[in-house]
């Protein structure tokens, strides 16, 4: 970009359309990378909503001045935002670099896979965990045995296999719990000893506690009532999205397989559901 203005400017080849496509450029490659790192988990959509209806109403202005035959070119304020949001995405790109030279690093994950386990001998043990999104970022927390299942020792790639612990938990929602980090997304799957899909992970949930699901597994949008809000939704009801189904948690985040790649996992991007339904009042 810097090379391509120098040259623009010493051959004198400056040109109204090449000041606005320089602008325009920026903002293809921003938004892009943006939408790469909402898809990694790594940038919150809401902040990728905020930059995109920026960009659109500059570009309009842009666009009725250009009607009116006055080019609004970019500006060094415009160019110091763009220079920030380079530098933030270089750094996002090459922190699991940094991380292994350096040993620093975001750490503000909260969906970590199991990794490691040490018993300690009185009821509670570490648990280490580790990201699997490429970042391979670490923490370490002490848990009690109350309420966990035991994970067979596995080696990286070899079919992970959870024993089910035979008495179901109090509610639907502490029973799906069990699972975060603990159990593959598998497209297809209905084992919650090896893995499960999205609906195959609710209605597995679900038959744990009697209730059969299994006859509406792709249209679970049908199941149960309807909740008007999500204002009136409790933990365990069911939010439905166009090809994705997760169970609420009462708290403004859901549990639910989400991807291939991906273990079961508990986040707050609940936006985007159609519908959600109660199944046990």
């Amino acid at each position: 970009d810097m090379l391509d203005g120098k040259i623009a400017r010493k051959y004198n080849l400056i040109t109204d359309l090449g000041k606005f496509l320089d602008a325009l450029a920026d903002k293809i490659l921003v938004i892009s990378v943006m939408i790469a790192f909402v898809e990694l988990h790594r940038f919150s959509g809401w902040l990728l909503i905020l930059v995109v209806v920026r960009e659109f109403a500059v570009s309009g202005l842009r666009m009725i001045a250009a009607a009116n035959n006055d080019v609004i070119a970019a500006r060094m304020v415009g160019k110091v935002k763009t220079a920030t949001q380079m530098v933030a995405i270089s750094y996002l790109m090459f922190e699991p670099l940094l991380l292994k030279i350096f040993g620093f690093g975001f750490t503000g994950y909260e969906n970590l896979g199991i990794n490691a386990v040490t018993i300690v001998g009185d009821g509670e043990c570490d648990v280490v965990c580790t990201t699997t999104d490429g970042t391979y970022l670490s923490s370490a927390c002490k848990i009690t045995s109350a309420n966990t299942m035991a994970i067979v020792r596995h080696t990286p790639g070899e079919r992970v296999y959870v024993p089910v612990n035979p008495v179901p938990a109090d509610t639907v929602l502490e029973e799906a719990l069990r699972y975060v980090g603990k159990i593959p997304y598998i497209w297809g799957g209905t084992d919650l000893c090896s893995g499960v899909d999205c609906s195959g992970f609710i209605c597995s949930v679900y038959e744990r506690f009697g209730v059969n699901l299994w006859g509406v597994r792709t249209d679970l949008y049908l199941a149960g009532v309807e909740v008007p809000c999500i204002e009136e939704a409790k933990a365990g009801d069911i939010l439905c999205y166009p090809g994705h189904v997760a169970i609420y948690d009462g708290n403004g985040g859901r549990v639910h397989a989400y991807d291939e790649g991906y273990m079961v996992l508990r986040d707050t991007n609940i936006g985007g559901y159609y519908t959600i339904r109660r199944i046990i009042e």
